[in-house]
């Protein structure tokens, strides 16, 4: 039997967890382009830091105590929306809580705010538990993980619903090997990586003037070390979406839309 587990996140009592978790960060060089902004990838790599400093609040939800249990935490969709992207030496304010859980799946909130208060952007994401060893998501009833989300704040944006590859743009295809720095201590290409890739695939006198507004990624299945992709980049003007090539539905599908910077 596994042992029952619930996260209180209106206490602040030893072995549980706040309603609202607040970080501020002061952004180095190692999160910014070469002008100076948050790059998205590490805003998604920041995402995920502060939502295992949260869960980490409860002793048995941090990752040394799920790893016993073969369990991780793992992203399967995310949106994101910027107004502003600060740049280095800026205070970022983030501000993460939980959602209801629904049919197993963990959802969370982010806010992100200037030192005066002022909005950067949100974000929205859906979380499982996986059995590592299986590779295969947990129900909650099998992980026994509850989330109460009493005294949480209400959604900043809704749900993500899944993105729709936007096969109807221009086409460029490219081949992809996943590499050494692409895998996270899962044994997968990690979250954050999806978003560098779509970087990647763009000219720097585009990023001199460009910057993501809003994209929205799932994650279908996980990309292990060994699998070779061909990556699909529909593009047209501000629009864009990127998923990989292959029969049946793809690893993942990302979709959104450029700003002028």
């Amino acid at each position: 039997m596994m042992k029952k587990v619930q996260i209180i996140s209106f206490c602040r009592m030893r072995g549980t967890m706040e309603a609202i978790f607040k970080k501020k960060i002061t952004l180095p060089a190692r999160d910014v382009d070469f002008k100076s902004r948050w790059r998205a990838g590490a805003i998604f790599t920041a995402m995920q830091e502060i939502a295992e400093e949260h869960v980490m609040q409860v002793e048995s939800l941090g990752y040394f105590e799920l790893r016993k249990r073969s369990i991780a935490w793992v992203l399967t969709r995310l949106e994101l929306e910027m107004t502003r992207y600060p740049k280095i030496g800026e205070c970022v304010n983030i501000h993460t809580w939980p959602g209801e859980t629904k049919h197993s799946v963990y959802p969370r909130y982010y806010e992100f705010c200037d030192e005066a208060g002022e909005p950067l952007g949100k974000a929205a994401s859906l979380w499982v538990l996986m059995d590592i060893e299986k590779r295969a998501m947990l129900s909650s009833s099998q992980s026994d993980v509850v989330v109460i989300t009493e005294n949480a704040k209400e959604p900043c944006m809704p749900m993500p619903k899944a993105p729709r590859a936007r096969t109807e743009l221009p086409l460029t295809e490219i081949e992809k090997q996943p590499l050494f720095c692409d895998i996270d201590v899962n044994g997968h290409v990690n979250n954050a990586k999806y978003i560098d890739w779509l970087g990647d695939l763009y000219p720097l006198s585009w990023h001199e003037s460009h910057l993501i507004s809003h994209l929205c990624i799932n994650y279908s299945s996980e990309v292990r070390p060994e699998e070779s992709l061909t990556l699909q980049l529909h593009t047209k003007e501000m629009n864009f979406s990127l998923h990989d090539k292959q029969e049946g539905k793809p690893h993942f599908t990302i979709s959104g839309e450029w700003m002028q910077s």
